[in-house]
């Protein structure tokens, strides 16, 4: 999977299981099936209590194929 993480974020979790967190991650410019294929594994995970969601942003500075404008 070619995804690499640019930040991470870990708050809280409100309402879920005990002891459970949210976790937002933003990555660089990946493909949107390197993505969903990364998605998938973290949902197969144990310790993942809710299905992840996924919210694409797009930016000018990127090119269609993922890569720097």
């Amino acid at each position: 999977r070619d995804v690499s993480i640019e930040s991470l974020v870990q708050r809280p979790g409100q309402g879920e299981a005990h002891g459970s967190a949210r976790i937002l991650l933003f990555t660089h410019p990946a493909r949107e099936g390197d993505v969903r294929s990364a998605v998938n594994a973290v949902d197969q995970l144990r310790s993942c209590v809710a299905p992840t969601r996924v919210f694409r942003i797009e930016s000018a500075d990127v090119a269609p194929n993922g890569g720097a404008v």
